[in-house]
Protein backbone atom coordinates (compact mmCIF):
# COMPACT_ATOMS: atom_id res chain seq x y z
CA UNK A 1 0.00 0.00 0.00
CA UNK A 2 1.39 3.42 -1.19
CA UNK A 3 2.31 5.57 1.65
CA UNK A 4 -0.60 8.28 0.94
CA UNK A 5 -2.73 5.52 0.81
CA UNK A 6 -1.80 4.69 4.64
CA UNK A 7 -2.44 8.48 5.74
CA UNK A 8 -5.78 8.13 3.97
CA UNK A 9 -6.58 5.14 5.34
CA UNK A 10 -5.28 6.28 8.71
CA UNK A 11 -7.55 9.54 8.77
CA UNK A 12 -10.83 7.52 7.58
CA UNK A 13 -9.87 5.19 10.67
CA UNK A 14 -9.30 7.89 13.31
CA UNK A 15 -12.59 9.64 12.03
CA UNK A 16 -15.08 6.39 11.68
CA UNK A 17 -14.12 5.85 15.57
CA UNK A 18 -14.80 9.62 16.18
CA UNK A 19 -17.96 9.77 14.61
CA UNK A 20 -19.23 6.42 16.05
CA UNK A 21 -18.38 7.91 19.70
CA UNK A 22 -21.07 10.90 18.86
CA UNK A 23 -23.23 8.30 18.07
CA UNK A 24 -22.71 5.73 20.63
CA UNK A 25 -23.42 8.90 22.90
CA UNK A 26 -26.66 10.15 20.78
CA UNK A 27 -29.52 8.51 22.60
CA UNK A 28 -32.87 7.40 21.26
CA UNK A 29 -34.96 10.54 20.74
CA UNK A 30 -38.37 11.54 20.04
CA UNK A 31 -39.38 9.65 16.41
CA UNK A 32 -36.40 7.26 16.98
CA UNK A 33 -39.28 5.93 19.83
CA UNK A 34 -41.99 6.09 17.62
CA UNK A 35 -40.25 3.70 14.81
CA UNK A 36 -40.31 0.90 17.19
CA UNK A 37 -43.60 0.00 17.65
CA UNK A 38 -45.80 -0.78 14.52
CA UNK A 39 -47.73 1.51 12.46
CA UNK A 40 -51.30 0.68 11.85
CA UNK A 41 -54.57 2.32 10.38
CA UNK A 42 -54.97 5.63 10.81
CA UNK A 43 -51.37 6.06 11.85
CA UNK A 44 -51.18 9.51 11.29
CA UNK A 45 -52.89 9.45 14.73
CA UNK A 46 -50.40 7.59 16.59
CA UNK A 47 -48.41 4.38 16.37
CA UNK A 48 -49.60 1.60 18.23
CA UNK A 49 -48.17 0.21 21.58
CA UNK A 50 -47.23 -3.32 19.59
CA UNK A 51 -43.41 -3.16 19.25
CA UNK A 52 -41.90 -4.33 16.13
CA UNK A 53 -40.44 -7.36 16.68
CA UNK A 54 -39.50 -8.62 13.46
CA UNK A 55 -39.09 -8.06 9.60
CA UNK A 56 -42.65 -8.84 8.87
CA UNK A 57 -44.01 -6.08 11.41
CA UNK A 58 -41.53 -4.01 9.55
CA UNK A 59 -43.21 -4.27 6.11
CA UNK A 60 -46.98 -4.18 7.33
CA UNK A 61 -46.13 -0.83 9.42
CA UNK A 62 -44.59 0.54 6.30
CA UNK A 63 -47.54 0.01 4.39
CA UNK A 64 -49.96 1.66 6.76
CA UNK A 65 -46.98 4.24 6.89
CA UNK A 66 -47.30 4.82 3.68
CA UNK A 67 -51.26 5.56 3.29
CA UNK A 68 -51.22 7.53 6.51
CA UNK A 69 -47.83 9.34 6.83
CA UNK A 70 -45.43 9.94 4.14
CA UNK A 71 -44.38 8.12 1.40
CA UNK A 72 -40.20 7.84 2.30
CA UNK A 73 -40.56 3.84 2.20
CA UNK A 74 -36.97 3.33 1.56
CA UNK A 75 -36.09 5.45 4.37
CA UNK A 76 -38.68 4.57 6.99
CA UNK A 77 -38.11 0.56 5.91
CA UNK A 78 -34.35 0.95 7.22
CA UNK A 79 -35.18 3.06 9.67
CA UNK A 80 -37.51 0.32 11.62
CA UNK A 81 -35.54 -2.72 10.39
CA UNK A 82 -32.22 -1.11 11.98
CA UNK A 83 -34.05 -0.26 15.08
CA UNK A 84 -34.93 -3.74 15.21
CA UNK A 85 -31.50 -4.74 14.88
CA UNK A 86 -30.24 -2.03 17.61
CA UNK A 87 -28.87 0.92 18.60
CA UNK A 88 -25.09 0.23 18.31
CA UNK A 89 -25.80 -2.02 14.46
CA UNK A 90 -27.46 1.45 13.69
CA UNK A 91 -24.39 3.33 14.92
CA UNK A 92 -21.76 1.09 12.61
CA UNK A 93 -24.00 1.45 9.60
CA UNK A 94 -24.29 5.20 9.98
CA UNK A 95 -20.24 5.85 10.34
CA UNK A 96 -20.01 3.63 7.00
CA UNK A 97 -22.52 6.02 5.12
CA UNK A 98 -20.71 9.00 6.72
CA UNK A 99 -17.45 7.60 5.70
CA UNK A 100 -19.13 7.01 2.17
CA UNK A 101 -20.32 10.50 1.82
CA UNK A 102 -16.89 11.64 2.28
CA UNK A 103 -15.52 9.56 -0.28
CA UNK A 104 -18.13 9.90 -2.75
CA UNK A 105 -18.02 13.22 -2.63
CA UNK A 106 -13.99 12.83 -3.99
CA UNK A 107 -14.92 10.60 -6.46
CA UNK A 108 -17.62 13.01 -8.07
CA UNK A 109 -14.60 14.52 -9.90
CA UNK A 110 -12.01 12.86 -12.01
CA UNK A 111 -9.10 14.14 -10.25
CA UNK A 112 -7.52 12.00 -7.80
CA UNK A 113 -4.13 14.15 -7.46
CA UNK A 114 -4.19 15.92 -3.05
CA UNK A 115 -6.81 13.38 -2.06
CA UNK A 116 -5.52 14.20 1.56
CA UNK A 117 -6.09 17.49 1.36
CA UNK A 118 -10.10 16.95 -0.16
CA UNK A 119 -10.90 14.72 2.03
CA UNK A 120 -9.70 16.98 5.06
CA UNK A 121 -11.71 19.95 3.26
CA UNK A 122 -14.59 18.01 3.00
CA UNK A 123 -14.80 16.39 6.63
CA UNK A 124 -14.36 20.43 8.11
CA UNK A 125 -16.95 21.46 5.48
CA UNK A 126 -19.18 18.94 6.79
CA UNK A 127 -18.27 19.49 10.32
CA UNK A 128 -19.07 22.88 10.20
CA UNK A 129 -21.08 24.30 7.43
CA UNK A 130 -23.93 21.08 7.03
CA UNK A 131 -27.09 22.26 8.47
CA UNK A 132 -28.47 21.03 11.84
CA UNK A 133 -25.52 18.58 12.47
CA UNK A 134 -27.74 16.74 15.15
CA UNK A 135 -30.79 16.29 13.68
CA UNK A 136 -29.60 15.46 10.38
CA UNK A 137 -26.32 13.20 10.68
CA UNK A 138 -26.37 12.07 14.74
CA UNK A 139 -30.18 11.62 15.21
CA UNK A 140 -31.57 8.04 14.28
CA UNK A 141 -34.33 9.09 12.51
CA UNK A 142 -33.08 12.02 11.07
CA UNK A 143 -29.27 10.92 9.48
CA UNK A 144 -31.04 8.07 7.33
CA UNK A 145 -33.77 10.89 5.94
CA UNK A 146 -30.85 13.23 5.09
CA UNK A 147 -26.91 11.69 5.72
CA UNK A 148 -28.53 8.35 4.13
CA UNK A 149 -29.78 9.72 1.15
CA UNK A 150 -27.44 12.37 0.29
CA UNK A 151 -24.81 9.77 0.23
CA UNK A 152 -26.44 7.24 -1.66
CA UNK A 153 -27.87 10.15 -4.50
CA UNK A 154 -24.64 11.13 -4.83
CA UNK A 155 -23.49 7.57 -5.57
CA UNK A 156 -26.14 7.48 -7.60
CA UNK A 157 -25.07 10.57 -9.78
CA UNK A 158 -21.35 8.98 -10.22
CA UNK A 159 -23.05 5.56 -11.66
CA UNK A 160 -25.30 7.91 -13.87
CA UNK A 161 -22.78 9.92 -15.26
CA UNK A 162 -20.72 6.74 -16.10
CA UNK A 163 -23.27 4.86 -18.27
CA UNK A 164 -22.86 7.52 -20.88
CA UNK A 165 -19.74 6.65 -22.42
CA UNK A 166 -19.14 3.15 -20.16
CA UNK A 167 -22.59 1.44 -19.96
CA UNK A 168 -23.91 -1.76 -18.44
CA UNK A 169 -25.21 -3.97 -20.94
CA UNK A 170 -25.99 -6.83 -19.15
CA UNK A 171 -29.52 -7.43 -18.51
CA UNK A 172 -29.61 -8.42 -15.24
CA UNK A 173 -27.16 -5.37 -13.70
CA UNK A 174 -29.85 -3.15 -15.48
CA UNK A 175 -32.12 -4.25 -13.39
CA UNK A 176 -30.69 -4.12 -10.55
CA UNK A 177 -29.60 -0.61 -11.45
CA UNK A 178 -33.34 0.47 -12.52
CA UNK A 179 -34.40 -0.91 -8.30
CA UNK A 180 -31.21 1.22 -7.00
CA UNK A 181 -32.20 4.13 -8.71
CA UNK A 182 -35.77 3.51 -7.34
CA UNK A 183 -35.30 2.70 -3.79
CA UNK A 184 -32.84 5.89 -3.39
CA UNK A 185 -35.35 8.29 -5.02
CA UNK A 186 -38.05 7.08 -2.72
CA UNK A 187 -36.03 7.96 0.35
CA UNK A 188 -36.75 12.11 1.07
CA UNK A 189 -38.34 14.01 -1.70
CA UNK A 190 -36.82 16.86 0.06
CA UNK A 191 -33.37 15.76 -2.04
CA UNK A 192 -34.73 13.75 -4.61
CA UNK A 193 -37.23 15.93 -5.99
CA UNK A 194 -34.67 18.30 -7.63
CA UNK A 195 -32.00 15.68 -9.00
CA UNK A 196 -35.34 13.84 -10.81
CA UNK A 197 -36.00 17.10 -12.47
CA UNK A 198 -32.13 17.45 -13.89
CA UNK A 199 -32.71 13.88 -15.35
CA UNK A 200 -35.85 14.43 -16.83
CA UNK A 201 -33.89 17.62 -18.45
CA UNK A 202 -31.08 15.25 -19.03
CA UNK A 203 -33.60 12.87 -20.88
CA UNK A 204 -35.44 15.26 -23.04
CA UNK A 205 -31.82 16.99 -24.48
CA UNK A 206 -30.60 13.42 -25.00
CA UNK A 207 -33.20 10.88 -25.79
CA UNK A 208 -31.71 10.09 -29.44
CA UNK A 209 -28.55 8.96 -28.02
CA UNK A 210 -29.73 7.56 -24.59
CA UNK A 211 -28.08 4.76 -23.09
CA UNK A 212 -30.37 1.64 -21.74
CA UNK A 213 -29.18 1.45 -18.40
CA UNK A 214 -29.12 5.26 -18.42
CA UNK A 215 -32.75 5.08 -19.34
CA UNK A 216 -33.80 2.38 -16.93
CA UNK A 217 -31.90 4.54 -13.83
CA UNK A 218 -33.92 7.88 -14.96
CA UNK A 219 -37.06 5.38 -15.45
CA UNK A 220 -36.13 4.14 -11.50
CA UNK A 221 -35.63 7.15 -9.94
CA UNK A 222 -38.45 9.47 -11.64
CA UNK A 223 -40.98 6.43 -10.49
CA UNK A 224 -39.26 6.37 -6.99
CA UNK A 225 -39.74 10.43 -6.59
CA UNK A 226 -43.39 9.98 -7.77
CA UNK A 227 -44.35 7.50 -4.94
CA UNK A 228 -43.09 9.70 -2.53
CA UNK A 229 -45.08 13.04 -3.76
CA UNK A 230 -48.03 10.89 -4.82
CA UNK A 231 -47.99 8.83 -2.16
CA UNK A 232 -51.74 8.90 0.50
CA UNK A 233 -49.75 9.71 3.25
CA UNK A 234 -48.01 13.07 1.82
CA UNK A 235 -51.63 13.82 0.59
CA UNK A 236 -52.81 13.26 4.18
CA UNK A 237 -49.97 14.84 6.07
CA UNK A 238 -50.30 18.39 3.97
CA UNK A 239 -54.24 18.02 4.52
CA UNK A 240 -53.59 17.81 8.14
CA UNK A 241 -50.41 19.89 8.66
CA UNK A 242 -49.70 22.87 5.56
CA UNK A 243 -50.64 25.72 6.39
CA UNK A 244 -49.07 27.51 3.10
CA UNK A 245 -49.07 30.98 2.48
CA UNK A 246 -48.29 32.21 -1.43
CA UNK A 247 -47.74 35.95 -0.41
CA UNK A 248 -45.15 38.05 -2.18
CA UNK A 249 -44.03 38.91 0.71
CA UNK A 250 -43.89 35.01 2.71
CA UNK A 251 -41.96 34.00 -0.83
CA UNK A 252 -39.61 36.71 -0.34
CA UNK A 253 -38.65 35.84 3.17
CA UNK A 254 -38.67 31.80 2.21
CA UNK A 255 -35.94 32.77 -0.26
CA UNK A 256 -34.18 34.95 2.05
CA UNK A 257 -34.37 31.90 4.59
CA UNK A 258 -32.88 29.39 2.04
CA UNK A 259 -30.31 31.76 1.13
CA UNK A 260 -29.00 32.38 5.05
CA UNK A 261 -29.08 28.71 5.64
CA UNK A 262 -26.74 28.13 2.76
CA UNK A 263 -24.47 31.30 3.09
CA UNK A 264 -21.06 30.19 4.18
CA UNK A 265 -21.00 26.99 1.24
CA UNK A 266 -22.51 29.61 -1.14
CA UNK A 267 -19.65 31.96 0.11
CA UNK A 268 -17.20 29.22 -0.93
CA UNK A 269 -18.44 28.45 -4.16
CA UNK A 270 -18.38 31.97 -5.12
CA UNK A 271 -15.02 32.43 -4.21
CA UNK A 272 -13.76 29.38 -6.23
CA UNK A 273 -16.05 30.19 -9.02
CA UNK A 274 -13.82 33.12 -9.36
CA UNK A 275 -10.89 31.83 -9.25
CA UNK A 276 -11.62 29.15 -11.97
CA UNK A 277 -13.39 31.82 -14.40
CA UNK A 278 -9.31 33.88 -13.45
CA UNK A 279 -7.66 30.38 -14.35
CA UNK A 280 -9.56 30.25 -17.53
CA UNK A 281 -11.96 27.66 -17.12
CA UNK A 282 -14.94 27.88 -19.24
CA UNK A 283 -18.41 28.72 -17.32
CA UNK A 284 -20.05 26.32 -19.47
CA UNK A 285 -17.82 23.13 -19.20
CA UNK A 286 -17.93 23.46 -15.49
CA UNK A 287 -22.17 23.43 -15.79
CA UNK A 288 -21.90 20.54 -18.19
CA UNK A 289 -19.96 18.80 -16.06
CA UNK A 290 -22.04 19.61 -13.17
CA UNK A 291 -25.60 20.14 -14.97
CA UNK A 292 -27.62 17.62 -12.47
CA UNK A 293 -26.37 18.64 -8.88
CA UNK A 294 -27.15 22.53 -10.00
CA UNK A 295 -30.62 22.11 -11.46
CA UNK A 296 -31.42 19.68 -8.63
CA UNK A 297 -29.93 22.56 -6.38
CA UNK A 298 -32.45 24.89 -8.29
CA UNK A 299 -35.73 23.16 -8.31
CA UNK A 300 -35.09 21.37 -4.66
CA UNK A 301 -35.41 25.07 -3.82
CA UNK A 302 -38.45 25.90 -5.70
CA UNK A 303 -39.75 23.01 -3.97
CA UNK A 304 -39.21 24.30 -0.55
CA UNK A 305 -40.85 27.36 -1.55
CA UNK A 306 -44.08 25.93 -2.50
CA UNK A 307 -44.20 23.56 0.52
CA UNK A 308 -43.01 26.82 2.74
CA UNK A 309 -41.90 27.32 6.34
CA UNK A 310 -38.40 26.35 5.39
CA UNK A 311 -37.05 24.06 8.22
CA UNK A 312 -33.06 24.19 8.88
CA UNK A 313 -32.82 20.06 8.10
CA UNK A 314 -34.62 20.76 4.39
CA UNK A 315 -31.58 22.27 3.04
CA UNK A 316 -29.51 19.28 3.80
CA UNK A 317 -29.34 17.90 0.34
CA UNK A 318 -28.60 21.26 -1.32
CA UNK A 319 -26.01 21.76 1.37
CA UNK A 320 -24.37 18.66 0.09
CA UNK A 321 -25.13 19.09 -3.72
CA UNK A 322 -23.12 22.35 -3.13
CA UNK A 323 -20.27 20.63 -1.10
CA UNK A 324 -19.85 18.23 -3.90
CA UNK A 325 -19.61 21.59 -6.44
CA UNK A 326 -17.04 23.07 -4.35
CA UNK A 327 -15.14 19.89 -4.10
CA UNK A 328 -15.20 20.00 -7.93
CA UNK A 329 -14.30 23.75 -8.39
CA UNK A 330 -11.40 23.17 -5.65
CA UNK A 331 -9.76 20.39 -7.49
CA UNK A 332 -9.30 22.32 -10.66
CA UNK A 333 -7.20 24.73 -8.70
CA UNK A 334 -5.42 22.58 -6.60
CA UNK A 335 -2.85 22.12 -9.79
CA UNK A 336 -1.89 25.93 -9.10
CA UNK A 337 -1.11 25.85 -5.50
CA UNK A 338 2.46 24.48 -4.50
CA UNK A 339 3.17 21.40 -2.37
CA UNK A 340 3.84 23.61 0.63
CA UNK A 341 0.34 25.85 0.70
CA UNK A 342 -1.54 22.35 0.86
CA UNK A 343 0.65 20.93 3.66
CA UNK A 344 0.21 23.92 5.82
CA UNK A 345 -3.54 24.32 4.50
CA UNK A 346 -3.84 20.64 5.60
CA UNK A 347 -2.68 21.31 8.94
CA UNK A 348 -5.00 24.11 9.51
CA UNK A 349 -7.93 22.16 9.18
CA UNK A 350 -6.58 19.30 10.78
CA UNK A 351 -6.66 21.11 13.53
CA UNK A 352 -9.87 23.07 12.65
CA UNK A 353 -11.57 19.29 12.55
CA UNK A 354 -9.86 18.61 16.06
CA UNK A 355 -11.13 21.92 17.72
CA UNK A 356 -14.82 20.76 16.05
CA UNK A 357 -14.99 17.62 17.34
CA UNK A 358 -14.06 18.66 20.73
CA UNK A 359 -17.26 21.01 21.04
CA UNK A 360 -19.49 18.44 19.21
CA UNK A 361 -18.11 15.58 21.56
CA UNK A 362 -18.50 18.00 24.84
CA UNK A 363 -21.77 19.00 23.83
CA UNK A 364 -23.22 15.35 22.78
CA UNK A 365 -22.46 13.84 26.02
CA UNK A 366 -22.94 16.53 28.48
CA UNK A 367 -27.00 16.16 26.69
CA UNK A 368 -26.67 12.26 26.71
CA UNK A 369 -26.16 12.84 30.43
CA UNK A 370 -28.92 15.13 30.89
CA UNK A 371 -31.27 12.86 28.84
CA UNK A 372 -30.36 9.49 30.82
CA UNK A 373 -31.00 11.99 34.08
CA UNK A 374 -34.54 12.39 32.31
CA UNK A 375 -35.33 9.13 31.37
CA UNK A 376 -34.74 7.70 35.15
CA UNK A 377 -37.12 10.90 36.00
CA UNK A 378 -39.59 9.32 34.05
CA UNK A 379 -39.32 6.01 34.93
CA UNK A 380 -39.21 6.63 38.71
CA UNK A 381 -41.61 9.53 38.78
CA UNK A 382 -44.95 8.00 39.87
CA UNK A 383 -47.43 11.60 39.30
CA UNK A 384 -46.29 11.52 35.60
CA UNK A 385 -45.49 15.36 35.60
CA UNK A 386 -41.16 15.49 34.53
CA UNK A 387 -38.44 18.07 33.68
CA UNK A 388 -35.78 17.97 30.99
CA UNK A 389 -32.77 19.88 32.68
CA UNK A 390 -32.19 23.13 31.25
CA UNK A 391 -29.95 22.69 28.25
CA UNK A 392 -28.78 25.92 25.44
CA UNK A 393 -29.98 24.67 22.31
CA UNK A 394 -27.15 23.33 19.84
CA UNK A 395 -26.54 22.27 16.42
CA UNK A 396 -25.30 18.67 17.45
CA UNK A 397 -28.21 17.48 19.07
CA UNK A 398 -32.16 17.10 18.64
CA UNK A 399 -33.18 19.08 21.54
CA UNK A 400 -36.35 20.09 19.93
CA UNK A 401 -38.87 18.56 21.31
CA UNK A 402 -37.46 17.31 24.86
CA UNK A 403 -39.99 19.96 27.15
CA UNK A 404 -43.41 19.50 25.56
CA UNK A 405 -45.49 19.43 28.40
CA UNK A 406 -48.79 17.64 26.88
CA UNK A 407 -49.06 14.06 27.98
CA UNK A 408 -51.32 13.94 24.70
CA UNK A 409 -48.72 14.81 22.54
CA UNK A 410 -47.23 12.33 20.08
CA UNK A 411 -43.78 12.16 21.75
CA UNK A 412 -45.05 11.94 24.97
CA UNK A 413 -47.49 8.80 23.97
CA UNK A 414 -44.75 7.25 22.41
CA UNK A 415 -42.89 8.04 25.72
CA UNK A 416 -45.24 6.48 27.66
CA UNK A 417 -45.41 3.15 25.85
CA UNK A 418 -41.27 2.87 25.62
CA UNK A 419 -40.63 3.73 29.04
CA UNK A 420 -43.91 1.60 30.33
CA UNK A 421 -45.79 4.08 32.18
CA UNK A 422 -49.59 5.90 32.19
CA UNK A 423 -48.47 8.82 31.12
CA UNK A 424 -45.38 11.58 30.41
CA UNK A 425 -46.20 14.85 31.13
CA UNK A 426 -42.61 17.33 30.49
CA UNK A 427 -41.98 20.67 31.91
CA UNK A 428 -38.83 22.59 30.96
CA UNK A 429 -36.85 23.01 34.38
CA UNK A 430 -37.24 26.69 35.81
CA UNK A 431 -40.88 26.12 35.29
CA UNK A 432 -41.32 23.06 36.77
CA UNK A 433 -39.09 23.89 40.29
CA UNK A 434 -40.66 27.30 40.75
CA UNK A 435 -44.83 26.23 39.80
CA UNK A 436 -44.21 23.49 41.35
CA UNK A 437 -41.67 23.03 43.95
CA UNK A 438 -43.30 20.77 46.57
CA UNK A 439 -46.25 18.35 45.59
CA UNK A 440 -47.24 19.61 42.18
CA UNK A 441 -48.90 22.48 44.26
CA UNK A 442 -49.35 25.86 42.16
CA UNK A 443 -46.74 28.53 43.69
CA UNK A 444 -48.91 31.55 45.03
CA UNK A 445 -46.43 33.91 44.32
CA UNK A 446 -46.85 33.68 40.70
CA UNK A 447 -50.81 34.42 41.05
CA UNK A 448 -51.80 37.17 38.99
CA UNK A 449 -54.00 39.48 40.52
CA UNK A 450 -57.51 40.91 39.22
CA UNK A 451 -58.34 37.87 37.74
CA UNK A 452 -62.07 36.24 37.82
CA UNK A 453 -60.54 32.84 38.64
CA UNK A 454 -56.30 32.07 40.03
CA UNK A 455 -53.96 32.55 36.90
CA UNK A 456 -50.25 32.23 36.83
CA UNK A 457 -47.60 33.61 35.28
CA UNK A 458 -44.19 32.87 35.10
CA UNK A 459 -41.31 32.81 32.31
CA UNK A 460 -44.17 34.09 29.67
CA UNK A 461 -46.25 30.71 30.29
CA UNK A 462 -49.52 31.60 31.23
CA UNK A 463 -51.53 28.64 33.59
CA UNK A 464 -54.42 27.78 35.16
CA UNK A 465 -56.33 24.50 36.34
CA UNK A 466 -59.51 23.73 34.25
CA UNK A 467 -63.16 22.94 35.78
CA UNK A 468 -62.76 19.36 37.35
CA UNK A 469 -65.90 17.60 35.02
CA UNK A 470 -63.03 18.53 31.90
CA UNK A 471 -62.60 15.63 30.11
CA UNK A 472 -59.37 15.81 27.57
CA UNK A 473 -60.55 14.14 24.15
CA UNK A 474 -58.61 15.77 21.46
CA UNK A 475 -56.56 19.10 20.67
CA UNK A 476 -57.67 22.15 21.49
CA UNK A 477 -57.03 25.94 20.97
CA UNK A 478 -56.81 28.44 22.92
CA UNK A 479 -57.99 32.15 22.45
CA UNK A 480 -56.27 34.84 23.69
CA UNK A 481 -58.49 38.41 23.84
CA UNK A 482 -55.88 41.58 23.42
CA UNK A 483 -58.20 44.28 23.69
CA UNK A 484 -59.61 44.88 20.34
CA UNK A 485 -57.60 41.61 18.59
CA UNK A 486 -58.46 38.43 19.59
CA UNK A 487 -55.74 35.44 18.56
CA UNK A 488 -55.55 31.87 18.86
CA UNK A 489 -52.65 29.63 20.21
CA UNK A 490 -51.50 26.52 20.98
CA UNK A 491 -52.58 24.93 24.55
CA UNK A 492 -51.17 22.05 25.85
CA UNK A 493 -52.64 20.20 29.63
CA UNK A 494 -50.72 18.21 31.90
CA UNK A 495 -52.36 16.50 34.98
CA UNK A 496 -51.71 17.16 38.44
CA UNK A 497 -51.76 13.53 40.44
CA UNK A 498 -53.21 12.25 37.46
CA UNK A 499 -56.55 13.83 38.02
CA UNK A 500 -56.87 17.85 37.33
CA UNK A 501 -56.26 19.21 34.14
CA UNK A 502 -53.57 22.38 34.03
CA UNK A 503 -53.50 24.39 30.82
CA UNK A 504 -50.50 25.86 29.69
CA UNK A 505 -49.80 28.40 27.03
CA UNK A 506 -47.26 30.05 25.96
CA UNK A 507 -47.63 34.24 25.35
CA UNK A 508 -45.53 37.17 23.98
CA UNK A 509 -44.75 39.84 26.77
CA UNK A 510 -46.78 42.46 24.81
CA UNK A 511 -49.52 40.43 24.43
CA UNK A 512 -49.20 39.59 28.09
CA UNK A 513 -49.79 43.07 29.13
CA UNK A 514 -52.90 43.60 26.53
CA UNK A 515 -54.55 40.06 27.62
CA UNK A 516 -58.26 40.66 28.77
CA UNK A 517 -59.54 37.20 28.39
CA UNK A 518 -58.71 33.65 27.96
CA UNK A 519 -61.19 31.08 26.22
CA UNK A 520 -60.35 27.07 25.79
CA UNK A 521 -61.95 26.29 23.04
CA UNK A 522 -62.47 23.42 20.17
CA UNK A 523 -61.63 24.80 16.94
CA UNK A 524 -63.93 22.32 14.73
CA UNK A 525 -67.39 22.15 17.09
CA UNK A 526 -66.94 25.86 18.53
CA UNK A 527 -67.33 24.83 21.93
CA UNK A 528 -66.12 26.76 25.09
CA UNK A 529 -64.27 24.72 27.67
CA UNK A 530 -63.37 27.28 29.92
CA UNK A 531 -63.22 31.11 30.20
CA UNK A 532 -61.39 33.46 32.43
CA UNK A 533 -61.53 36.83 32.43
CA UNK A 534 -59.88 39.62 33.88
CA UNK A 535 -61.14 42.10 36.31
CA UNK A 536 -62.53 45.70 35.27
Amino acid sequence: MKKNNLIIFALFSAVGILFFLLNYFTPLLHDDLAYLYQFGPKAEVRPSNLPVQNLADVFRSQYYHYLDVNGRFTSHFLLQFLLLLGKNIFNIFNVLVFLGLIYFVNIYSKNRENTFFIYLFTIVSIWFLMPFFGQTILWTTGAINYLWTSCFVVLFIIVFRRQKHHPIKEPLKIVLLFFMSLFIAWMNESITFGVAVALFLYFLFNFKTLQRSEFFMLLGFGLGVLLIILSPGTFNRVGNEAQIEFSLKRKILDIIAILFLLKWNLIISVVLLFFNVFKKYKLNQIFRDNFIIIIAIIFNSILFLLIGNIEERMVFGNSVFILVFNVYLLKNLLKFIEIKWLKISSFFLLILFCFGYYQAFTIVKNYNGKHSFFENEIRNNKKGIVYFPNFENSRFVNNTLSGNSDFRNYHNRVRAFYYHVPEVNVLQETIYKNIFPINNVFTKEHQLKNWEKPVYYFHNTLFFEMPQNFNYQHRLDAELFLGNENRKVKVDFIRLNGKNYTAFINILETEFMLLKKIAIIDKKSKKNYSIIKKKN
